[in-house]
């Protein structure tokens, strides 16, 4: 078998490039990503401290968890770290949902891991989540008046 290297790395030259070229985009994106999410959280930081000045706790629409922190902005797969904006600390934080260890999460790395849509809706999700503890809070409250009436 005669192999043609000359070719074979000619191509891998071209590929190589092409790779490159790949590379860099998906870093360019995962840097507007982070840009939009850094932009977003300054923009939401009133709305963040409002939360946190009535005590309220955060949650999100599709992870099922709560924090007292900040608004939850992505989980792993197992739900066993969740990824907070600490309001307080004005950073973002992987916290163990077993140990409550925290440790800084940068935005890079939190676009880099996935996390970006889940991010983005955490956020967007402050402008309704009272109205949802409300709704929840009225439904129990009707829950609770007929199980009186029942036994009344």
């Amino acid at each position: 078998m005669e192999v043609n290297t000359e070719l074979i790395i000619k191509e891998l030259n071209e590929q190589d490039e092409l790779f490159n070229s790949s590379r860099d985009e998906v870093k360019n994106l995962y840097e507007q990503q982070s840009s939009y999410l850094q932009d977003l959280i300054t923009q939401f930081k009133p709305i963040f401290d409002w939360y946190k000045g009535k005590s309220y706790r955060f949650n999100h629409p599709s992870i099922d968890v709560h924090s007292g922190a900040g608004p939850i902005l992505g989980a792993d797969k197992g739900l066993n770290h969740v990824i907070v904006y600490n309001i307080r600390e004005q950073k973002l934080e992987k916290v163990n949902l077993y140990n409550e260890e925290r440790e800084i999460y940068h935005i890079y790395n939190l676009v880099r891991d996935g996390h970006f849509q889940n991010a983005v809706a955490g956020i967007a999700h402050l402008t309704i989540m009272l109205e949802e503890y409300r709704e929840d809070a009225d439904k129990l409250a009707l829950k609770l008046k007929a199980e009186i009436e029942e036994e009344a």
